[in-house]
This record gives C-alpha cells, structure tokens and sequence, in this order.
C-alpha cells in the first residue's frame, strides 16, 4: 500500500524548490489572544479573526456534531490517480506525516475528507 501510494505522490511531485514547513504547537484561543497582547492592532486582529471565540464563546463542547477525518483524498483533473492517505490508524498519519505532499504546479486537483 505504502508503495502504492508513494509512486502516486512522485508522479504529481514537482521537483522545484522545497519548503520545510511544520505545524506548531497548538494552542487555545486564550493563548492566541495572550500573545503580543500589547501589540493594539494585533489585539484587534485576533479578535477580529476568532469572533465569538475572542470573547470566550467556543460553542458547545457537547455538541454531538464532530467530524473525525478518517481519509484524506487529492482528486486530479486528469489521468492521474488520486493520492489516498488512510487516517484512521498509525500508519496512514505517519506516511503523511513523513512524506508530505508536493503537488506540481498547473495541476488541478481538489481536496476530500
């Protein structure tokens, strides 16, 4: 599967410049707001972005609505096959996690979850 999945993502890679990018760690929305608090325009920014979440509204955690991710899908415009990356368990998060994912430049393509 792994294999299959890897000769997939090198036929759509571009070989151009690569960029190194990691996610942070997260962060909830009382850090988000702390931070560069005396920075005024900032302030307004963040505020601005989170909404209600900015004035301590973050809806309802019993919310029986959730969305758990269980597949990550690239769909190419063409005669591409479509990148599958398998969430629902170790393997599927660290091939994702590892490799990434480059997409050539011009090629269209959409997202599914």
């Amino acid at each position: 599967q792994e294999a299959k999945v890897r000769a997939r993502m090198a036929a759509n890679v571009d070989q151009g410049p690569s960029y190194n990018a990691s996610a942070s760690a997260s962060k909830n929305v009382s850090e988000l707001l702390s931070a560069d608090a005396e920075d005024e325009s900032l302030r307004k920014y963040k505020e601005q972005l989170l909404g209600a979440a900015a004035k301590g509204d973050l809806g309802d955690a019993n919310d029986p609505r959730k969305l758990i991710v269980t597949e990550f899908r690239v769909m190419f415009n063409g005669p591409q096959p479509d990148l599958v990356f398998t969430l629902d368990n170790a393997a599927g998060m660290m091939l994702l996690s590892q490799n990434g994912m480059a997409i050539k430049e011009g090629v269209e393509y959409k997202f599914r979850l």
